[in-house]
């Protein structure tokens, strides 16, 4: 379950102290006779049973916990590593720490069946963060899920094909970065030409960005 990945990943990387300096961590343990614990610590400081509540309800600063039905949608969420948030994080904001925070978003997302990785946040940290981008996108169809690069690249002519062989295309022996890539179709049909030639050849998918939602949008949208 989701809450479960979270805390998982958040004692492997130390971002919960109290539960830190234990050598094994497993999962769903059983003890007694019809009842798990959902995690399990063992180590020098002895064995700790952590069992994850997910607070769906605050009243006065208390946790509340109310019976609830949930059902999964074809929901996609975001990798969208800004640097404040990878800070609250408590990571750097470097290839390190951008690599550290997708491997906690791919681990709570593997529930999931796509993810879309914001692909500008990874190209800010320059060669080392594309480095990144590729390992976030490898680690998280090794997981089961489809991959939509969030870069809304457009173009024309060669560069819009340097754009689609860059993200649709297999590169030598490696697949292609992502499944699915965010194009801006501002320049019109022929700019969309090249990205729906490589979805065609390889099996892949483009989403068009077309309506949006910034205040600033009417300025050009609605003209």
């Amino acid at each position: 379950a989701l809450p479960n990945a979270l805390v998982v990943m958040a004692i492997k990387y130390g971002m919960v102290p109290e539960l830190s300096g234990y050598d094994q961590l497993r999962r769903e343990v059983k003890y007694g006779e019809r009842s798990r614990v959902d995690i399990l610590l063992e180590g020098p400081p002895g064995r700790c049973y952590v069992e994850v509540k997910n607070v769906s309800l605050v009243e006065a600063e208390a946790a509340c916990f109310p019976d609830a039905v949930s059902e999964r949608g074809p929901l996609c969420p975001g990798i969208d590593p800004h640097p404040e948030l990878i800070r609250a994080w408590g990571l750097t904001v470097d290839a390190e720490g951008l690599a550290k925070f997708c491997d906690i978003c791919v681990e709570a997302f593997s529930d999931f069946a796509v993810v879309k990785p914001q692909v500008a946040f990874f190209e800010a940290l320059g060669a080392e963060g594309f480095r990144a981008l590729e390992d976030v996108c490898a680690y998280a169809r090794d997981a089961g899920l489809l991959v939509i690069a969030d870069g809304k690249r457009g173009d024309i002519g060669s560069t819009a094909r340097a754009y689609a062989a860059a993200f649709l295309e297999p590169r030598g022996v490696d697949p292609p970065l992502a499944d699915a890539l965010t194009v801006n179709p501002y320049l019109g049909s022929d700019s969309l030409e090249p990205f729906v030639a490589a979805c065609r050849r390889h099996g892949a998918g483009v989403f068009c960005l077309v309506r949006t939602s910034n205040a600033g949008a009417r300025d050009i949208q609605d003209a």
